[in-house]
């Protein structure tokens, strides 16, 4: 998750940090405590992850954001102000360190228009947006960007056809990062930042891009900083060579080519990013990878691996991902370096699963032997 902004959560006079997931309620367990009648014990919960915060009413609650009542989960933008009961609750923002961009650009992803984001950006059909999709299937008013503490967000404004961000539909409002794919039904967009120390994408084209409404310029050409990464590219890799996991329990991701073949990285729950950065939380020393190539997110319910929109892109079993949830035995691979994800049992809580069941047979047979043994001495 990106450590660059704190989220909060402001109601009466007290400001709440927004980390991980708070639950709303009467009960005093929740961490924020809301009286009312109308209230439930355990009412609202807010997850926040590197997207933001999203709200999710509990067993049959429903919330409102500004002034609008829900009862799905909804995801949550900075300045949004929510109704539990008779409760208004805020979203705000801190930010901890420098911007990860000094500028943001939107370019079409298949085309040749491109917008500076510098203010909020309406998004649709009609001829009163400020970025206008000439589709049938993209509603008047179908989204809107919103420039809030140097990050951009997007929020789906109940669209009939809805929006995804790298294939993945979103509800309510959604940071975007630095390379996404943001869709507006079929329309696609993606985002660049420029300056710090982005990673350079890959764009579909390389020619000057005019821009998609009036910015006072004839002609906007790709910053210089946002050219292609120099890494090297390739089409194919060789088959991987075999690895044995490791004997203690985990995931585990084995490199099984490149220079570091053999190596076994146990994942520890959270977020990794692999890379040829020194950064990277899993360095990949190649120079097909990108510095920010890829991201693994571990969970106790599973592993998905996130394509950075890396050159030469992110592939399991050989198919190009954007988002994947990852299998035992799956083989990654990143640019022409190949990973084996593998998944070891805890092989001691097996033995004693198998040692209590022969217990438990053991115990009945010698029950039934006893009345066995009753019913002949009576007999």
């Amino acid at each position: 998750m990106p450590a660059d902004l704190t989220y909060l959560l402001r109601f009466d006079d007290e400001v709440l940090p927004l980390s991980g997931n708070m639950t709303i309620g009467r009960h005093l367990d929740c961490d924020a405590i809301v009286a009312g009648e109308d209230v439930l014990d355990y009412h609202l919960r807010i997850e926040v992850d590197d997207r933001g915060p999203t709200a999710y009413p509990l067993q049959d609650a429903t919330f409102s954001v500004n002034g609008t009542e829900r009862a799905a989960p909804l995801g949550l933008v900075v300045g949004d102000t929510l109704g539990v009961g008779s409760m208004m609750l805020q979203i705000g923002v801190e930010r901890e360190t420098a911007a990860e961009a000094e500028e943001w650009w939107l370019y079409e992803e298949f085309g040749d228009d491109v917008v500076r984001i510098d203010r909020d950006l309406l998004i649709g059909r009609q001829g009163d947006c400020d970025v206008v999709v000439a589709s049938d299937h993209v509603s008047r008013h179908h989204a809107r960007l919103t420039l809030i503490a140097d990050a951009v967000w997007v929020t789906d404004l109940d669209s009939a056809n809805g929006t995804t961000i790298n294939g993945t539909s979103i509800s309510g409002s959604r940071r975007l990062l630095h390379g996404d794919i943001v869709r507006f039904d079929e329309a696609g967009f993606q985002l660049v930042g420029r300056g710090g120390e982005l990673t350079g994408v890959r764009r579909p084209t390389e020619r000057d891009l005019s821009p998609l409404t009036d910015t006072g310029e004839s002609s906007v050409s790709l910053p210089q900083a946002l050219a292609t990464e120099v890494t090297e590219l390739v089409a194919a890799a060789s088959p991987p060579i075999a690895v044995e996991p490791p004997d203690s329990a985990g995931a585990y991701l084995l490199v099984a080519s490149g220079p570091a073949a053999g190596e076994a990285h146990l994942l520890r729950m959270g977020r990794l990013r692999m890379g040829r950065s020194r950064e990277a939380d899993l360095p990949v020393q190649d120079a097909s990878v990108s510095s920010r190539h890829a991201e693994l997110v571990v969970r106790p319910e599973g592993v998905t691996v996130t394509n950075l929109l890396a050159t030469n892109g992110t592939f399991v079993n050989e198919q190009p991902v954007h988002v994947a949830q990852l299998k035992d035995g799956d083989v990654v691979r990143l640019g022409r370096v190949q990973f084996v994800f593998r998944v070891v049992a805890d092989r001691k809580a097996n033995v004693w699963s198998t040692l209590s069941g022969l217990q438990v047979i053991l115990g009945v047979g010698v029950v039934l032997a006893a009345m066995l043994l009753a019913w002949l001495l009576l007999s």
